[in-house]
């Protein structure tokens, strides 16, 4: 596959975790290619529903 291709049609996670401020942060962007399929409302669902709690039992602060 052609990597600008394959850039298109990526999800990244992004996970920062601060344990001296006792703070996380889960950033989740869609390339260009899936924005159809994935919009912002859908891939917010996705961190409240599923990443969020997974992450919670995890990682617990």
């Amino acid at each position: 596959m052609n990597p600008a291709k394959a850039l298109r049609l990526s999800i990244v996670l992004f996970f920062h975790i601060f344990p001296i401020m006792k703070e996380r942060k889960i950033r989740i962007e869609v390339g260009y290619g899936l924005e159809g399929i994935i919009p912002d409302g859908k891939a917010g669902r996705l961190l409240m529903n599923r990443l969020f709690p997974t992450f919670n039992r995890i990682s617990p602060i």
